[in-house]
């Protein structure tokens, strides 16, 4: 964070406190450009954690954006989001001391612009597409352990204390299979979960529409086939919960549950099978923050798992915190 100098540097018409190329008259006359207000966490939102939102709707709406010299600022223009898709980011930037201004590229000609003068600006855009040609699917790493493609991608400048990265984007399609792609059929399920699975009388043949945990599953493993010692009422059938393959013994992605989904209602869990639950509109929040975080100078992944730029996707609500190996690299600039 911008360490603020004394009375006479706030003061001056021409020092630049906070290091962020604009002058203290120049912050003060402000600029055209979109707000971003504060959203809390409430029962039946679609966030799990406070977000910052484009003032308005969810193109934002442009009108004059007064700057501080106690605080850095950054400008985002935002595209690809949408009404169903928006853009939205975490708190971690506000608890930095930095209040971060968003406007869509739709309305960018919309700000006076001869007034935004040594302004940078970083875009966050939505792809309509997946990362570097990959499928986007979901995917099964081992026994009960799923995982996602690419949400994400961002670079940074190599120097970025000049300029911010070029490209920072998220993946619409990889975003929609992780929330609609369905792995698994609901098979039989143990009428008791001490039940005996070698009994057929012992298994309900109509499945409970939740993903069932491994351990009362035929397949015990987890990989849509019946392996040695896994056929347990020797029929030749899967009884209980189980991936399906499909032609090319690729995932049928067309079934009735998700190993993020278990209990079937439209929200994602991570880690798998948690009570942590997350509507897209958390997802995409928690993705933005990552990425821009990487395309403002933060090269790294680190290892404190509450930092949102930790090195594993363990959860969806580390947005409000940048560790302080993440934070000393963020370079703002308005040069």
């Amino acid at each position: 964070m911008t360490t603020v100098g004394n009375l006479s540097t706030l003061t001056s018409a021409h020092a630049d406190p906070d290091g962020d190329g604009l002058t203290n008259l120049e912050e003060q006359r402000g600029i055209m450009w979109g707000k971003m207000v504060r959203v809390e966490v409430e029962t039946g939102s679609n966030y799990r954690t406070v977000a910052y939102v484009p003032k308005g709707n969810w193109d934002g709406t442009v009108e004059l954006v007064r700057t501080y010299p106690t605080r850095r600022d950054l400008f985002v223009r935002f595209t690809g989001f949408e009404e169903d898709y928006p853009f939205a980011l975490g708190e971690a930037y506000h608890k930095l001391g930095i209040d971060v201004h968003a406007l869509s590229d739709g309305l960018i000609y919309q700000a006076n612009l001869d007034r935004a003068h040594n302004i940078d600006t970083a875009t966050v855009e939505l792809n309509e597409f997946t990362y570097a040609g990959e499928d986007g699917h979901i995917y099964r790493r081992n026994a009960g352990d799923w995982s996602f493609k690419t949400l994400g991608y961002a670079t940074w400048a190599a120097d970025p204390s000049l300029s911010y990265g070029s490209r920072c984007r998220l993946y619409k399609e990889t975003l929609n299979y992780f929330y609609e792609d369905k792995t698994h059929r609901d098979g039989e399920t143990l009428n008791q979960p001490d039940g005996d699975m070698r009994k057929l009388a012992d298994w309900n043949a109509e499945g409970n529409n939740s993903l069932d945990p491994l351990n009362v599953r035929e397949d015990a493993n987890d990989n849509g086939v019946l392996d040695g010692g896994e056929d347990k009422t020797k029929d030749g059938k899967i009884q209980g919960d189980y991936p399906v393959r499909g032609m090319t013994d690729l995932w049928s992605y067309t079934e009735e549950l998700s190993p993020f989904d278990v209990n079937k209602n439209g929200l994602m869990e991570l880690p798998l099978g948690s009570s942590d639950e997350y509507h897209i509109w958390q997802v995409i929040k928690h993705v933005a923050t990552h990425e821009l975080g990487h395309n403002i100078g933060i090269k790294i992944h680190t290892s404190d798992p509450n930092c949102v730029m930790f090195e594993q996707s363990n959860n969806f609500l580390r947005d409000g915190y940048f560790s302080p190996d993440a934070a000393v690299l963020i370079q703002i600039h308005n040069q």
